[in-house]
């Protein structure tokens, strides 16, 4: 018998949730695979969440919608859904994200492929096509630039260019190849930015930079898509909406940032990068 059963609100599993709670506070209900359900009731027996959340983060998400007020009228009513949507999408993704040990792991790793990079003296490239060009430009500014700690040097790191005089010459699909063949060394990173994994220019690029003996490193959503093949790294955020994705990825550009600071740098001196 085929029986479609929607995604885990915990863990991002497709067809494998058969447990589902009610919130109507929270504007929705939540569905749970066996697994993650065991869990939580496990958690609870021992004390974590509230009794009446049947998941840590459930008591969290009826709290933020009761703290909406409550709708005039009807145009009010659509705007309290959409509010309640959007926050209740991006704190599950938040949430599985915290929960998978593959993702914690991932991060990480990535963390320290970048803080290797910079002690080699290598440079941190970045590329990203549509919305994502935004947090790709994000990664490199961060790192360029500063995050938390306020007086250090600029670490190596490029964003590469969507200039439309390369269009002249080149297709949008060899947009960032052409800059990698130009730049990019087997020293260096390239980080690739895409909603689904499936951003072609930025695919190309990935493999590109594999090819010369660079870091490949992508980061994404959904399944993957065509970046798993390309990069030696993916982080995957737990989710199919790109919305949801790209405030995902925002988070994650900054935690990856953070642990960069705090490695080169350290808490209490941020004047100069320690790249021994």
């Amino acid at each position: 018998m085929d029986i479609n059963l929607p995604q885990c609100t915990s863990c991002g599993r497709n067809g494998a949730a058969y447990h589902v709670v009610d919130m109507k506070s929270a504007g929705g209900s939540f569905h749970y695979c066996c697994d993650c359900w065991d869990r939580m009731q496990a958690a609870i027996k021992q004390g974590g969440p509230p009794h009446d959340a049947a998941d840590p983060w459930l008591a969290l998400v009826a709290s933020l919608a009761k703290s909406i007020s409550d709708p005039a009228g009807p145009g009010d009513k659509l705007a309290g859904k959409v509010i309640r949507d959007h926050l209740v999408d991006t704190i599950s993704a938040k949430v599985r994200m915290i929960l998978s040990a593959e993702f914690l792991d991932k991060i990480r790793e990535i963390a320290d492929v970048l803080i290797t990079c910079l002690r080699r003296e290598g440079t941190i490239y970045t590329c990203g096509s549509g919305p994502c060009a935004g947090e790709a430009r994000h990664i490199a500014g961060e790192l360029l630039g500063r995050y938390k700690l306020p007086s250090r040097r600029g670490l190596p790191a490029v964003c590469l260019s969507s200039d439309p005089a390369l269009l002249d010459d080149f297709s949008h699909m060899d947009l960032f190849v052409r800059q990698v063949e130009a730049l990019v060394t087997e020293r260096d990173v390239l980080f690739g930015v895409s909603a689904n994994g499936n951003s072609a220019p930025v695919v190309r690029a990935l493999r590109q930079a594999s090819e010369q003996g660079a870091f490949a490193i992508g980061m994404c959503g959904g399944e993957g898509g065509d970046m798993l093949d390309a990069t030696r790294l993916s982080l995957i955020v737990p989710s199919s909406q790109n919305q949801t994705i790209q405030e995902c990825q925002a988070a994650s550009v900054h935690i990856l940032c953070e642990l960069v600071e705090q490695a080169l740098c350290g808490e209490s001196d941020g004047a100069e990068p320690v790249m021994a």
